[in-house]
């Protein structure tokens, strides 16, 4: 993490000549041309790590201080491929603007010499005085190399890579105000004199005793995951533009008991919400509690909330038997109709993933921000390109098509069907099995008719049409009656008490 971070990238250079940004990526420079990276402190950096790509002979690179004549602070060449490479330093002090000089004159005059990914600046290695340094330093670069998974860790940078921040005046970026400083809201606890300007002391600001607002924030995020909606309604914000909050004191309660009694641990706090009687209330609702408080701001009454796509999925791979409970590991691509990714100057493709890895939870797939999950949009996902605090819970025809035909729920329904029918040989029974382990609660007699009279009109369906019977199940010689219960499982994942949180 130390020693690949904190990077410069190509746009940081700038009066690049006979030269230019690569697809805006990578710093191309051609035999003889040049570019500048300012303000660059060399105290104690005794070691460039360099990525780049040569499609030619190599070439040399030369640093120079201040001006394009002035002292070298680094001479090399630059080997043929790609990769990380490392390069010693001349020692310097100060500050100071480094002119980077790319040469190969046997190259063709609009061809660039290299590529340049990235750069960093180090201290000096610590095997450079050791005896079996050159070992330890090919061994070091083979690792640098390394075709390896690389997890991002966000590092801070240092204070010669930090911008200066002024106010814009009247929001307008091209009239700036003031020169501020990272700080925090006066009105809230001050910032500790002893703790550093950084993220490391800003974690501590927010977790103080004396910061009132992180735990409310917290809480009200639970509260807002156990009853449908907060107690301050608007999740994302907490200030003065913000709902006011329907009980202040329970919420001043429950911070409370967050911070103090569980420790900032969040599972006791769920169960003291879950096994309040406020929660465990029915959620039927009267014409008198729906004229006077049709949201429940004033609980009357248990919540009542739609669930979010994951929960809707999920639900429906676990009621068949089918949801994975492996944990952790890559993102995973599960069923998606064909022809959703369309990419452009990339070989990228939705590969449908083996085994188990397409029924995992609904947190593990795979996200492209510029074509998201398609049946998690139907349910109002995000397309993860800003921040979400809270989504908007809605109901729309779209989502009954997502349940009723898209392929995963299709294949949950073929699963479920078969368990359903080997419950019994009785229908009525069969339709019962199914309910139960939706529902976890018997059914009444008036929906099993309903679902009776479904069935036995998917049955004469299919006993005279058997090739659809095949295209429902994605086999040959499917059974019409197996067909007609995948049909009465399918409506079953669809009812809206099985997508409704009671």
């Amino acid at each position: 993490m130390k020693t690949l971070e904190p990077k410069y990238h190509p746009h940081v250079f700038d009066q690049i000549t006979n030269g230019s940004l690569l697809d805006n990526k990578w710093l191309g420079i051609r035999n003889g041309g040049y570019a500048r990276m300012r303000t660059i402190n060399l105290h104690g950096k005794r070691s460039l790590l360099m990525n780049y790509w040569t499609s030619t002979a190599g070439g040399s690179v030369t640093i120079r201080l201040d001006s394009r004549e002035g002292e070298v602070l680094l001479q090399a060449d630059l080997r043929k491929g790609d990769g990380i490479q490392i390069y010693d330093l001349k020692p310097f002090e100060g500050v100071h603007d480094l002119y980077f000089t790319f040469s190969n004159a046997g190259i063709d005059p609009g061809a660039a010499v290299c590529a340049v990914e990235w750069l960093a600046f180090n201290d000096a290695l610590p095997m450079s005085n050791k005896s079996n340094g050159e070992a330890m330093r090919r061994e070091y670069l083979r690792l640098l190399n390394a075709k390896a998974t690389q997890t991002p860790i966000m590092v801070e940078n240092g204070p010669e890579q930090r911008r200066t921040t002024q106010v814009f005046i009247r929001g307008n970026w091209m009239v700036r105000g003031d020169t501020v400083k990272a700080g925090v809201p006066a009105s809230l606890n001050p910032f500790s004199e002893d703790a550093p300007r950084n993220r490391l002391g800003f974690a501590n600001w927010l977790l103080a005793p004396e910061n009132p607002l992180t735990a409310r924030a917290m809480v009200n995020r639970l509260w807002e995951q156990v009853f449908g909606i907060g107690i301050v309604e608007s999740l994302e914000d907490f200030g003065t533009q913000g709902a006011a909050p329907s009980h202040p004191e329970l919420l001043d309660w429950l911070a409370l008991r967050f911070r103090v009694d569980h420790q900032w641990h969040m599972k006791p706090l769920i169960r003291d919400m879950v096994l309040s009687s406020t929660y465990r209330q029915a959620s039927a609702i009267t014409a008198e509690l729906q004229a006077r408080d049709p949201q429940n701001r004033l609980l009357a009454r248990g919540p009542r909330v739609r669930l979010s796509f994951e929960q809707v999925r999920d639900q429906a791979l676990a009621v068949a038997g089918l949801l994975s409970t492996r944990m952790h590991g890559p993102s995973v691509m599960p069923y998606q109709p064909s022809g959703i990714w369309s990419s452009v100057y990339s070989s990228e493709r939705w590969k449908e993933s083996d085994g188990e890895d397409k029924y995992r939870r609904s947190v593990y797939t795979y996200q492209k921000r510029t074509s998201p999950y398609p049946s998690m949009m139907m349910f109002d996902g995000s397309s993860r390109e800003v921040c979400t605090s809270r989504r908007i819970r809605t109901n729309t025809p779209l989502q009954a098509l997502v349940t009723l035909n898209d392929s995963s729920f299709l294949v949950v329904a073929r699963h479920l069907s078969p368990k359903m029918i080997a419950h019994s040989a009785d229908v009525g029974e069969q339709i019962d099995e199914g309910y139960e382990r939706i529902m976890f609660r018997k059914m009444t007699a008036s929906k099993r008719a309903v679902l009776e009279k479904l069935y036995q009109e998917a049955l004469s369906y299919y006993q005279s049409h058997e090739s659809e019977a095949e295209k429902l199940m994605a086999q040959k010689k499917t059974r019409p009656e197996t067909a007609a219960m995948t049909v009465v499982a399918s409506a079953l994942l669809n009812l809206d008490e099985t997508i409704t949180k009671n």
